[in-house]
């Protein structure tokens, strides 16, 4: 599951970059792909205009819908937690929205916000002993080390405005495919 996930943000990284529609909406950077097959499509006003389809995406002549996860579903789960997106997979979604910050030693995390707000997140423990920097919670993630966003517990409680949300308690963000699945 975590080389799924790696894979899918890697991909719409460089796709992103490569395409240079990094930071553009979704639609914009797939009807910029030039790998992409033009088509017709009818727009809301009923005339036609000509643009590119992206396999990945949902095609109304062929009937397929696309079931998107926003999160990972966090009406359901932790936000985007690998319980989240592996639920989310159990149901059929298509596509797994998530978001991706740069920790302070570069490294890439899978989380929405750009601080870890203690709403979410709680401080477990120090990166290591004596830590000037703890506590991490209410801290920017950019201004945190893997390690430091590491000892947080970003699924210790349901949040507000999602009753049937299932948080799952000790949930880390940058927690390794390694450490969580055994494999590289």
């Amino acid at each position: 599951m975590c080389t799924i996930l790696i894979s899918a943000a890697a991909a719409a990284i460089l796709a992103g970059a490569v395409a240079g529609t990094f930071g553009a909406s979704p639609a914009r950077a797939a009807s910029s792909d030039p790998g992409t097959p033009a088509a017709t499509t009818a727009d809301p006003s009923g005339s036609e205009t000509t643009g590119t389809v992206n396999a990945l995406r949902s095609n109304q002549r062929n009937g397929s819908f696309d079931l998107q996860s926003h999160r990972g579903g966090r009406g359901q789960w932790t936000e985007e937690s690998l319980t989240a997106f592996a639920g989310s997979l159990e149901l059929g979604v298509s596509t797994l929205e998530l978001d991706t910050h740069s920790s302070s030693d570069n490294q890439v995390v899978v989380w929405h916000d750009d601080v870890m707000t203690s709403s979410k997140c709680a401080d477990a423990a120090p990166a290591f002993p004596g830590d000037p920097a703890f506590p991490y919670a209410d801290d920017r993630v950019r201004d945190l080390s893997l390690a430091e966003i590491r000892t947080l517990d970003c699924g210790y409680q349901q949040l507000p405005g999602f009753p049937e949300q299932a948080n799952t308690p000790g949930s880390r963000i940058g927690q390794s495919c390694r450490a969580s699945t055994g494999r590289h």
